[in-house]
């Protein structure tokens, strides 16, 4: 082994160490657990691995999108940020929307599961918007959600719930 390389393999195995730290808590590594980046979490009242939520995407304003190929799906998650949590499923399109920067904590979208109505898939959606006591903090947001429903060539078209 040469000298230059003995002296510099400490330093490559702290380098290594701190990267694989970049993962996220334990267990939470995308290439073990798919569907469980840190910058990503399942909604909570959608069935397990149909719809997630996140805080930060690359959206620069309001973005509503619908995926109906694996391009599509690539490409809506490249708006995330973050990768695929999964494969888009043959019997499946997924319908996202990113509310675009927001300048603090506890912003948040939500996606209900969506029906048809006049020919027309109807998505409503819920945003959540901090109140003036909610401890918030100065650190931007781009909140988004991603949902999975049934295939179907029907335009989409996303409502705020009431």
């Amino acid at each position: 082994m040469s000298r230059a390389f003995s002296r510099s393999l400490p330093a490559l195995s702290m380098l290594l160490l701190a990267l694989g730290g970049c993962t996220g808590a334990p267990g939470t590594n995308p290439d073990t657990n798919p569907g469980t980046d840190p910058g990503l979490r399942p909604q909570a009242d959608a069935e397990p691995g149909t719809a997630w939520q996140g805080d930060r995407s690359t959206t620069t304003g309001r973005t509503e999108l619908t995926a109906r190929t694996g391009e599509d799906w690539t490409r809506l998650w490249v708006q995330a940020g973050i990768p695929a949590p999964v494969s888009l499923p043959d019997d499946r399109m997924a319908v996202a929307l990113f509310l675009g920067p927001r300048t603090g904590a506890g912003y948040a979208v939500s996606l209900d599961p969506a029906t048809v109505q006049d020919g027309t898939v109807v998505v409503p959606y819920h945003e959540s918007v901090p109140g003036p006591d909610d401890p918030g903090g100065a650190q931007p947001t781009s909140p988004f959600a991603v949902r999975l429903i049934a295939a179907g060539p029907q335009p989409v078209r996303f409502v705020l719930a009431p």
